[in-house]
């Protein structure tokens, strides 16, 4: 299996990990943020250099210090997906 590369919300470092440990949490070795390792199918491209960043779960630009990604609705702190009910 290949190895999934994805960049630490936190700090932009590029990580790889297993395909079979896609939605476990992992530490950035850098930074000691906690993330989930997203599916292969949502992979991102590492962050480029600038001033945003790139939401780990679906790969959708991000503003430098947001913590929720519009796109999918990932919390980058908490490292998993939020959703809200409305009533």
């Amino acid at each position: 299996m290949a190895d999934i590369e994805f960049s630490c919300p936190g700090c932009g470092t590029v990580l790889a990990a297993p395909e079979e440990m896609s939605g476990q949490l992992v530490e950035c070795p850098e930074c000691e943020n906690q993330m989930a390792v997203p599916g292969a199918e949502h992979a991102a491209a590492p962050a480029a250099a600038g001033d945003g960043k790139v939401c780990p779960e679906c790969g959708q630009a991000m503003p430098a210090d947001a913590v929720l990604c519009m796109g999918c609705g990932f919390h980058t702190e908490l490292g998993k997906k939020i959703t809200t009910e409305f009533q």
